[in-house]
């Protein structure tokens, strides 16, 4: 157990994840709901998943917020994580999910704007 504790207790000034076995004790630790692994799981893949996010979304408060999104799906989902696989892609996989969703929602409120009506060509059929 002492190696689980300093995984999850490590300073962020130290690799968290230095090798796979570091990895998969870390998740189990979140899964246990390990408050600590989680925020060190949290503070070493944010900034990727960020970049991943910002890619496709310019708001940054639309972004951090899907990123929040992702994390709490990351977490609730890491049960099911097989550790077959990248687990970055599989975090990134979750976002770009969480990104299309939020675009899809938001595709439904698309306000038209008084520009985009005088642009219609009025002999297409409805």
């Amino acid at each position: 157990m002492a190696k689980v504790e300093n995984i999850a207790e490590r300073n962020q000034s130290q690799p968290v994840i230095s090798d796979s076995n570091d990895l998969m004790v870390l998740i189990r630790e979140c899964i246990a709901n390990n408050r600590t692994a989680q925020k060190n799981l949290y503070d070493t893949y944010s900034p990727a998943l960020f970049g991943t996010i910002r890619r496709y979304v310019n708001d940054m408060n639309v972004a951090k917020e899907i990123l929040n999104d992702t994390f709490f799906r990351i977490f609730s989902k890491l049960p099911q994580y097989s550790f077959e696989g990248a687990f970055e892609g599989w975090m990134r996989k979750i976002a770009v999910n969480i990104i299309s969703d939020h675009f899809r929602r938001n595709a439904k409120h698309h306000v038209i704007s008084d520009k985009e009506v005088e642009t219609v060509d009025p002999n297409i059929d409805n």
